[in-house]
């Protein structure tokens, strides 16, 4: 299992992918360790202005942790590992559909 180091190495790939493969897309990660769940909501570089701190802030919930930044890019951690998909699924809830091209 990836430790906290490498899970935030491992968003910072999975952010870079994503831009490459769907710059209009808003994408949203999670890496579980065993004792921490990682949380990352980010716009691609084409996307609407979307505020993706109201999703966070959802998901993050899901997992007891926190975390911030700006509108195009927010991520946290939380001790609730298991609560990653549910995180997901929170965020999803929360973002607005977006059309992909």
């Amino acid at each position: 299992a990836p430790d906290d180091a490498d899970a935030k190495a491992r968003l910072e790939a999975l952010r870079s992918a994503a831009a490459e493969v769907a710059p209009a897309g808003l994408h949203r990660f999670a890496i579980r360790t065993p004792e921490r769940a990682h949380l990352l909501l980010v716009r691609g570089p084409d996307a609407d202005d979307v505020d993706l701190r109201p999703a966070f802030e959802a998901a993050i919930a899901q997992v007891g942790g926190r975390g911030g930044g700006p509108p195009h890019r927010v991520q946290g951690a939380g001790p609730t590992p298991a609560a990653a998909p549910a995180a997901l699924d929170a965020a999803d809830a929360a973002l607005p559909d977006v059309d992909a091209p």
